[in-house]
């Protein structure tokens, strides 16, 4: 129950970019196995706002 709570505050709190980021730093299993659609799912955004999330932060990544 506490991690479903977590969820939710973090909903409120983050944007959907710093929840993906957060994802991507804690090295989430998510990340690897599951459908990009189920995870824009789980992050609470549609999966084309997942997309261009992706595509900013590797340009991001490829600029350094």
């Amino acid at each position: 129950q506490f991690f479903t709570e977590e969820i939710l505050v973090d909903l409120q709190n983050e944007t959907a970019e710093d929840r993906y980021r957060r994802m991507l730093k804690e090295g989430s299993i998510l990340l690897e196995k599951v459908p990009l659609k189920d995870l824009a799912s789980f992050l609470g955004i549609a999966p084309q706002s997942l997309s261009r999330i992706r595509k900013k932060l590797s340009k991001r990544v490829n600029l350094t």
